[in-house]
């Protein structure tokens, strides 16, 4: 009976076929769960009353059919637990590497032209928290991609002209620099130029200034004092001891306005170093005194000397007749000159009046 039953569910067995192994999904995909296998027929014995069949209707199977009943569904037990296994082992590997967020790469994609050329991000675009949020500043995000500049391919014809530009432009810089250099050795040139113009005009004025002077010097009036003549002492006729020396113009132009203040007086000789020569006197005009002209002064004593003593006094022996004075004029150049002197008087055997100059108060401007 139970042959029979099994033998009854063979057709379906047959007609099903063997069960489908699963197969293995790609790492990258989550595996579909793997279909439930079909009810089977159970093999329990019906407990219906078996009926009686004759041994000779009994038809022995083929043995060409397959596997008996009970052979393939231990197959299938092994396939199932081995597909459990799978799945099991699949799961595990799964918890222990993390699913990648990126998405699979197409097999093909049409080709697209490339994007224009843009800006490199510089490290100051990148955020200061990139690195500490796990971000790297050389890989893009969504949040922050990645620019990449495309630098243009250049040939060995733009290459030239590239050199050849830069070549022109150091030239003209060059050009540039000589022409500031130019102009700069152009404006000192000019600076130096007007500066020994300056100097030369004002030598030239100093020089004619200087010729003028000279010119005043060479043609100016000059008056000295030089030996006129002088008187003795005579009491019987009421003459005291004067002098009358001469003031001449040895200059080239008169002398205006002369006035002179002379006095005389019997004096020691030689005459001290620290004797005053007062000139308590009044002014005498004398006009205007010519080129090479002439003009007297008169000075007599302001007392008559010892008439024992007075050939002491003409020899010059221990006393003696001084004369003194300054002379005052103007020049033709509208300029006051003045003229000192001093002299001492003696006698000679013959008559005739010998002169010294004293060294002191004989000075001229």
């Amino acid at each position: 009976m139970a042959l029979a039953a099994a033998l009854g569910a063979w057709p379906s067995f047959a007609q099903q076929g063997a069960p489908d192994v699963p197969v293995a999904p790609p790492a990258d995909q989550t595996p579909a769960p793997a279909p439930e296998a079909p009810a089977q027929p159970s093999a329990t014995p019906s407990t219906e009353p078996a009926q009686s069949v004759p041994a000779d209707q009994i038809e022995p199977a083929p043995a060409s059919e397959g596997p008996a009943p009970a052979q393939a569904k231990q197959t299938r037990s092994k396939a199932t637990a081995a597909s459990a296994q799978n799945r099991e082992k699949k799961a595990a590997s799964r918890k222990k590497a993390p699913t990648p967020t990126t998405a699979p790469v197409p097999l093909a994609a049409p080709a697209e032209p490339p994007p224009p050329a843009q800006a490199v991000a510089s490290p100051a675009e990148v955020p200061d928290n990139a690195m500490t949020d796990g971000i790297s500043p050389h890989r893009g995000t969504d949040d922050m991609p990645l620019i990449i500049k495309l630098l243009p391919q250049t040939t060995p014809e733009e290459r030239a002209q590239a050199a050849a530009a830069q070549s022109q432009q150091r030239d003209a810089a060059l050009r540039d620099n000589n022409k500031f250099h130019l102009a700069l050795t152009a404006l000192l040139s000019g600076l130096f130029l007007v500066a020994g113009y300056v100097a030369l005009k004002v030598r030239q004025i100093a020089s004619h200034e200087r010729a003028g002077e000279g010119d005043n010097i060479r043609m100016r009036a000059y008056l000295s004092v030089v030996v006129g003549g002088a008187v003795t002492q005579d009491r019987s006729r009421n003459v005291r001891f004067e002098a009358r020396p001469l003031i001449i113009n040895t200059g080239q132009t008169p002398a205006y306005k002369v006035r002179y203040l002379a006095r005389a007086d019997i004096l020691p000789v030689p005459l001290p170093d620290n004797f005053a020569l007062p000139l308590e006197t009044d002014e005498v005009s004398s006009g205007n005194v010519g080129p090479q002209q002439r003009s007297a002064i008169r000075a007599a004593a302001n007392a008559f000397w010892d008439d024992a003593d007075v050939d002491n006094v003409r020899r010059a022996n221990g006393r003696a007749l001084y004369v003194w004075g300054r002379v005052t004029y103007e020049d033709a150049f509208n300029v006051e000159r003045h003229t000192n002197f001093c002299q001492m008087l003696s006698w000679l055997p013959t008559g005739e009046v010998w002169v010294y100059y004293n060294p002191r108060h004989n000075e001229a401007d």
